[in-house]
Parts: C-alpha cells; sequence; structure tokens
C-alpha cells in the first residue's frame, strides 16, 4: 500500500471513528434513566436508527492492524433487563453484607443480654 492511500484509509476511519462517538453520544441522550420507559415510541424508533448506524458504520470500517469493531451498543430491553439484574444483584450484596455484619455482632449481643440474668441469679 503506498503512503496516499494509506493516509486516505487513515482519513476515512478517522472519519468515521467521529461518526460513531456522535452516534454513542446521540443514544446517550435517549437512554432513560433508571428502568423508565421511552417517552414516546419516536425516541425508542430513533434510538434503533442509531444502532443501525453504527451497525453499518462499523461494518464499513477496514480492519486497523488485527483490530475491528466488533461490539454493539445494547437494545433498550437489554439496558432495562442489566439494570433490574444490576439492581436485583445490589439489593441481595446489601443483604448480605447486613446479615454478616449481623452475624458478627451476634455474640456480643447475646453475651449483652445474658448479663442482666445472671446478675439475677446472683453472678456478676
Amino acid at each position: 500500500m503506498d503512503l496516499e492511500k494509506a493516509l486516505e484509509q487513515f482519513d476515512t476511519v478517522e472519519a468515521n471513528l467521529r461518526r460513531l462517538q456522535n452516534v454513542l453520544s446521540e443514544m446517550g441522550t435517549l437512554i432513560p434513566d433508571g428502568f423508565a420507559l421511552m417517552k414516546t415510541e419516536s425516541e425508542g424508533q430513533r434510538y434503533r436508527e442509531l444502532q443501525r448506524s453504527w451497525q453499518a458504520i462499523v461494518k464499513a470500517l477496514p480492519a486497523i492492524g488485527d483490530y475491528q469493531i466488533e461490539s454493539t451498543p445494547l437494545s433498550l430491553d437489554e439496558i432495562a433487563r442489566d439494570r433490574m439484574e444490576a439492581e436485583e444483584t445490589a439489593q441481595y450484596r446489601h443483604e448480605s453484607i447486613i446479615s454478616f455484619g449481623d452475624s458478627l455482632d451476634a455474640p456480643a449481643e447475646r453475651s449483652k443480654s445474658t448479663k442482666p440474668g445472671l446478675s439475677r441469679c446472683g453472678g456478676n
């Protein structure tokens, strides 16, 4: 490959990478917070159009050495599902941490609650 062709390919790759960034940026503005649904169907449709744009741009990109972009942005359904699973995992983890803390504190709590009973039985 001659230098002029290599520079031309570099410019094409650079332009397409900028396009990908723009696509991702717009997609980010369309992703609802939390588990909320899209405000309008047109937003969901625009998100899907941007997903298709991403795939078309990536498909047109030549490999950069041995590197080629293989990932694709998640669908809105996948985002909602993954958020829900993450929330469930976080809740379970939080409950596990509390349960673990309670287990650590249990001997001390039991000894404190036993002490008044010993006092009534004549112990110190």
